[in-house]
């Protein structure tokens, strides 16, 4: 299914519609898992062309929240250790694509905006420490409207440890000078405390 998308790339886009429609939803596992632990969602979400993304609201349309929450899992077995990219799903890779429309879409959909992404690449020494989260990917990344609609949908910061911005991602919004978007990030919020930065 996979290859179909990537190849959907490349073909016309009525085409697109009548090939995924031949495949989904009985030929095909929307659930079966690449080599780095990815869906054909999470595939049509990354490729981020008009016909994938097209795809990728087909999918969503006709699979569920189910399929909007799948996360990238490359683990077989509980005491694997988490692949690089465990636990992203298809919201953060909206928020990373800078995708207002997706993002609005998929949580419409019944996107999890407190879905945590775990794996290493996403870690305190990862090469994209912009957070664990859809919100401090989005806050980090400057992206107001994201943030502000994902707050409106119950995205939040606290001291509850599964939600909370760490240190780094905190600094990265002061060493980027924005701090009038800090303070448009923490309207009716209230902060963290200094322990829970830390403990991060």
């Amino acid at each position: 299914c996979e290859m179909c998308i990537r190849d959907s790339n490349n073909t016309p886009k009525n085409k697109n519609t009548q090939m995924i429609c031949k495949l989904f939803p009985s030929s095909c596992n929307v659930y079966a898992r690449g080599p780095v632990g990815e869906n054909v969602l999470h595939v049509a979400m990354l490729l981020n062309t008009p016909s994938t993304l097209a795809i990728a609201r087909y999918l969503v349309k006709l699979y569920g929240r189910a399929l909007a929450n799948a996360p990238f899992q490359e683990r077989r077995h509980a005491g694997d250790p988490p692949g690089a990219y465990e636990g992203e799903t298809a919201l953060h890779i909206a928020v990373v694509n800078r995708d207002l429309d997706m993002v609005r879409f998929l949580v419409q959909n019944g996107a999890d905006v407190r879905a945590r992404a775990w794996g290493p690449f996403f870690g305190p020494w990862g090469p994209m420490h912009y957070g664990e989260f859809p919100l401090s990917i989005a806050a980090c990344t400057g992206q107001r409207d994201v943030v502000a609609y994902l707050k409106r949908h119950g995205a939040r910061v606290d001291e509850d440890r599964d939600v909370q911005l760490s240190f780094l991602e905190w600094g990265c919004c002061f060493c980027l000078n924005w701090l009038g978007f800090f303070s448009f990030f923490l309207s009716s919020q209230r902060p963290p405390s200094l322990v829970a930065l830390f403990s991060h």
